[in-house]
């Protein structure tokens, strides 16, 4: 019989940024290789990635007001996933920065 695999680590409770090494910390889990344009992204005053983690933390808020906010702002379906909404920031934000 093979073991039981460790239980999940708790959902997070903070995100925090390391500019020099473009790390993303999240709880006990990073990502590494963030460019600061993705992390300093807003829309509408708010930042994309803390609100993205706002859904994502242990004592999380809940996801339709910022998908309602998204299709509302940009004209995006509102039932768009969470990944797919920050894809089409993410490539906003592309296309802005080449614009300027």
């Amino acid at each position: 019989m093979a073991p039981s695999p460790a239980p999940p680590e708790p959902l997070p409770d903070d995100m925090t940024y390391d500019a020099a090494r473009r790390r993303l910390h999240m709880g006990k889990g990073f990502d590494d290789k963030l460019p600061p344009e993705v992390r300093a992204n807003e829309v509408s005053g708010m930042n994309v990635l803390r609100q993205w983690f706002s859904y994502r933390k242990r004592d999380r808020a809940p996801l339709s007001a910022t998908a309602a906010s998204l299709a509302v702002a940009y004209g995006w379906p509102g039932d768009l996933t969470d990944e797919q909404n920050l894809e089409r920031l993410f490539r906003l934000n592309q296309e802005r920065a080449v614009a300027q």
